[in-house]
């Protein structure tokens, strides 16, 4: 796992921003309707929920302390179930209503809300995970983001994003905003946040990310 220790953080610069060899292949699609529930699930590979339930998610939830977690973008919900399967508390968002209804009908634990907004999650919040969520904003929401999340972390709380490399960036034509170190971390610093860990998922190589449509970057930062 590579740590990142500097707790300065530059500022976005062109460099942050996606090349023509990562930027989707489409026209952008909006997350809050019922066409992007569709392609959410269309999307979704063969063992998926194997791979998420034995490999990713339990390295996840090492990140975070015992306290409730919310998850921000929670989408169809795999990670609330998840979640729930490990007897631990968990609440989600979602700006997609039809996301929404078909949690709820699941019986999760869930709210409508914007996730630059934030009008639905209570204060102190320990834990919260943000997963594949920012990539869908542009870079002035994602600041609006950071700005309403801090405003509702508690002291010492754990935030966990996680985002796609390179080629699983540009292969969904509902991505926005290629999120790199160089933008999680101008983010930190102008919002006084620290990026505590980072690391790649599940290969562990940042040149994967090329090549690889599953490879993901995860950054875990302190409040």
């Amino acid at each position: 796992m590579a740590v990142i220790t500097r707790q300065a953080c530059r500022p976005v610069t062109r460099k942050s921003l996606p090349d023509k060899n990562t930027e989707p292949k489409c026209e952008p699609m909006e997350t809050n309707g019922e066409a992007y529930k569709a392609h959410l699930e269309g999307k979704y590979f063969p063992g998926r929920g194997a791979y998420l339930k034995y490999l990713f998610y339990p390295k996840i939830l090492q990140q975070f302390s015992r306290g409730e977690i919310i998850d921000l973008g929670c989408g169809t919900g795999e990670f609330l179930h998840f979640v729930k399967f490990k007897k631990r508390n968990a609440f989600g968002i979602d700006n997609n209503p039809f996301l929404v209804e078909k949690c709820a009908s699941m019986g999760l634990n869930v709210e409508l809300d914007d996730i630059t907004r934030l009008e639905h999650v209570k204060d102190n919040v320990e834990n919260a995970l943000c997963d594949n969520v920012l990539e869908h904003l542009f870079l002035n929401q994602i600041d609006a983001f950071f700005a309403a999340i801090k405003n509702k972390m508690a002291k010492n709380g754990t935030m966990v994003i996680i985002v796609p490399d390179k080629n699983g960036f540009r292969h969904d034509c509902t991505h926005k905003t290629f999120v790199t170190p160089l933008v999680i971390e101008a983010m930190c610093m102008r919002h006084q946040v620290k990026i505590t860990t980072f690391f790649f998922h599940p290969i562990n190589i940042g040149f994967i990310g090329y090549f690889l449509y599953l490879n993901m970057q995860v950054f875990t930062i302190r409040f």
